[in-house]
């Protein structure tokens, strides 16, 4: 059953499951692999190849062939949501996640500049 979720905020790989965060503060496992969205995102171009999760584009932490990699919604840092700034400390992300944030953007204002 399909429930309508609000924004992904982080996906985390496990080996057999998914598990993926919620802005509204929940979240869910999935018996899923994450390779299945990898090799649907094969051969698409941008700021660290990101991956489509439910019409959303979260982009990896590390090299996506680790299996510590974390995939992460950089679009909603601007929003500055308690629940997802508490979830990407408690990983350590935070940081990481803010200079990826700036990099994804001043890639776009050169881009848009060209």
């Amino acid at each position: 059953m399909q429930l309508n979720h609000n924004k992904v905020l982080l996906a985390e790989r496990f080996h057999c499951y998914i598990r993926v965060y919620y802005a509204d503060g929940h979240y869910e496992l999935r018996d899923e692999n994450i390779q299945d969205y990898i090799k649907q995102n094969r051969g698409k171009s941008g700021y660290k190849h990101p991956i489509l999760f439910e019409n959303q584009n979260l982009y990896p932490t590390i090299d996506q062939k680790e299996n510590l990699c974390c995939w992460i919604n950089l679009g909603y840092i601007e929003e500055k949501n308690p629940f997802y700034i508490w979830v990407l400390q408690s990983r350590g992300l935070y940081d990481k996640a803010v200079k990826m944030y700036v990099n994804l953007k001043l890639k776009e204002l050169i881009k848009d500049s060209c």
